[in-house]
Parts: structure tokens; sequence; C-alpha cells
């Protein structure tokens, strides 16, 4: 029995995933299914399968857990995800939902307000 095989599928989803949550917020890498998080999962659970076939308990142990690999993936994504699919899309030409912001004047914003006019929102992301 080899010990680095036993732990290979369980090594290769740890790193996998947690390089994965570690870098995406410095490299702003958001997707609703990553593909280098079900591509680390499949390295995983084909390490799993490989460790299935041996004749060693830790091995075939380690094997479950590779093969638990891609389930945790799909399971993490579809109840912890913050991008769920919506259903509240805007059509084009359709009318913009009611929202109030704040005014670099101090005043509020309110769209009802501008119902009729030609208008081009503006979405900036950070600091004036």
């Amino acid at each position: 029995m080899s010990f680095r095989r036993a732990v290979a599928p369980v090594g290769v989803a740890s790193v996998v995933f947690g390089g994965y949550f570690a870098s995406s917020p410095v490299l702003g890498r958001y997707h609703r299914n990553p593909p280098e998080l079900w591509a680390g999962a499949a390295g995983a659970a084909a390490l799993g399968l490989r460790n299935l076939r041996s004749g060693s308990v830790a091995e075939r142990i380690g094997g479950l857990a590779g093969i638990a690999a891609p389930a945790a993936v799909w399971y993490y994504l579809n109840r912890y995800s913050p991008y769920d699919e919506r259903d509240d899309d805007l059509d084009v030409g359709g009318t913009f939902p009611d929202f109030s912001l704040p005014t670099s004047t101090g005043g509020q914003l309110d769209s009802g307000d501008l119902r009729g006019d030609r208008v081009l929102l503006m979405c900036y992301r950070g600091g004036w």
C-alpha cells in the first residue's frame, strides 16, 4: 500500500478546491459553473476510480472520497453559489423595474421620476 496513492484523490480535490476559492476574489473569476472546479473534481474522481481497483483498504477509502468530489462540487454550486439562475431577466425594450439611488449631491433619484425620458444608466463599481 502506498500512502501517497491512498491520499492522492483527496489531495487533488483539496488543492484544486482550496486554490479556486482562495484565488477567485483576487483574480475575479466568478462563474455559474466554473470549468476549473469541474476539471479538478474530474481529476479527483479519476484518481478515485483508479484507487477503487487496488487491493488496499486505505486506497479504496481514498478512492471513495475522490469519487465524491464531483458530488461535492455539484452540491456547493447548487446550494451555496451566489450565481443562481435568474428568472427576472429584462427583455429588450421592456420596462426597467423601479429603483431608488442616492445622488452625488446627497439627494435621492427615483426611477419613477424618469419615466417617459430617455435615460442612460451607468453602473460604476468602484470609488470616485
